[in-house]
This record gives structure tokens, C-alpha cells and sequence, in this order.
């Protein structure tokens, strides 16, 4: 997989990955993957019905008798990511999660080195303090995510929230978990299609409508009322 590989360069280089885009364009298409990798049909529908409900694993906002969730996929380096979390999350959690309607799953895309080392500080958080770790590394996106020297001010980030050096640098050189957000990436892209960041899943199917909190909330009525597809 074409950004699986780039990010495996870009890690063992230091490179940032220079660029703000939030696209992943040299991903081959799911239908080339399995050729492949030769999955089978059945294989391709029991891992995308996996990867379409909350896991055991994920940290999640809201109640989990919900009924609706909503998955999200994202790059901490991601400028769309960070607008979506800084501005439309906010009014998404005050008018449905606390409400107890929809509950709402973060699972990371890292799209450059510096997004993969972020990812992987979170987790190491303690949980109760994931998203707000999060929305830390969103608002303060500009400062570290495009910076050659990124780990000293993810070094300072993870400070404030609680991470001393000695654990800083066990989790940030941890390849079991550096692994592990690497296959869940590579998943997603085979098994869901994402090629691009944010890419919302509501109720297990792929929102293709703008970003913001009118045409999201218009959505999430209708899967209330039962009216989208």
C-alpha cells in the first residue's frame, strides 16, 4: 500500500511529510488490494463489518446504548481534520452525544510521520483524558505537525498533559503500537475505502456530505427518523 510505504520513509528519514494535504492520492483501490492479497469475498465483508462497529479497543464519546454512531477517521496532521474537531465536533457533542444519541469514535489515519508519532502519544494518555489530548494536538496543529523538529514539541505537548521524558520516549519508540495504528490504517484503506482525511462512517455508512455542523446535523436527524439510507 503506496502510503503505508511513504509513511515507513518518511519515519526512518524524519521527514514531515511538507505538504497540508488532507488526500492520500497514491493509494491503490481496495478491488487491487484484494486481487493482491487475495482476500476473499467473504473475508472482505466479515473484516469491513469488524472495522464498521465500535470496538472493545476504541475510545469513544457518549453513551453506548446511542443509536447512532459515528466513526470517524483522521490525520493529527490533517488541516480539514483539525478544522472539523477545533469547530463542528464541539456542536456535534453538545446537541447529540451529550444528549445521549449519537456516540462517536476517533480511530487515526496518520498521513506523515509526525501524525503517526502523535498518534501514537495518544495513546499512550490515560483514557479519560484522550480527547481532550486530542483537541490539544488539533489546536496547536500549526506548531508541530510541519515542523522538522516536531518531536521536541510533541515532547513539550505530551509534558503538559502528563507524559514525563522517560515515558515520552517508550511510547514514541513502542513498534509493537507504531505497528499496530500502521495495520489499522492499512485496514481501513483495504477494507472501508478511506483515502482521505476526515472520512466520517455514520451508522456503518460512508457520509459523502460536507463537513459542517448544518449538513452533519441534517444527516444524523435523518438516521434518527430513520429516513437515510
Amino acid at each position: 500500500m503506496a502510503i503505508l510505504a511513504l509513511l515507513a520513509v518518511l519515519i526512518f528519514t524524519g521527514d514531515t511529510g511538507g505538504s497540508k494535504s488532507s488526500v492520500a492520492k497514491t493509494k491503490p483501490s481496495v478491488k487491487e488490494e484484494v486481487v493482491e492479497n487475495d482476500y476473499t469475498r467473504e473475508e472482505i465483508l466479515t473484516e469491513r463489518t469488524k472495522l464498521l462497529k465500535a470496538r472493545i479497543t476504541d475510545n469513544y464519546l457518549g453513551s453506548v446504548h446511542a443509536p447512532v454512531l459515528i466513526i470517524e477517521y483522521a490525520s493529527l496532521s490533517c488541516g480539514h481534520c483539525a478544522t472539523f474537531h477545533n469547530e463542528v465536533l464541539p456542536k456535534i457533542k453538545e446537541q447529540f452525544i451529550d444528549t445521549n444519541k449519537v456516540r462517536f469514535v476517533y480511530r487515526d489515519y496518520p498521513l506523515n510521520a509526525p501524525a503517526l508519532r502523535a498518534a501514537q502519544l495518544s495513546q499512550c494518555i490515560d483514557k479519560d483524558k484522550y480527547y481532550g489530548f486530542l483537541g490539544v494536538l488539533f489546536k496547536s496543529q500549526n506548531s508541530w505537525a510541519f515542523n522538522r523538529n516536531y518531536m521536541d514539541i510533541l515532547k513539550n505537548i505530551a509534558k503538559i498533559a502528563g507524559i514525563e521524558q522517560a515515558e515520552f520516549t517508550k511510547c514514541v519508540n513502542d513498534k509493537a503500537l507504531q505497528e499496530k495504528i500502521i495495520k489499522a490504517t492499512k485496514d481501513a484503506g483495504q477494507f472501508l475505502e478511506v483515502e482521505s482525511t476526515p472520512t466520517l462512517f455514520i451508522n456503518g455508512v460512508k457520509y459523502d456530505g460536507k463537513r459542517n455542523i448544518e449538513e452533519i446535523s441534517a444527516y444524523i436527524n435523518k438516521v434518527l427518523k430513520g429516513e437515510a439510507l
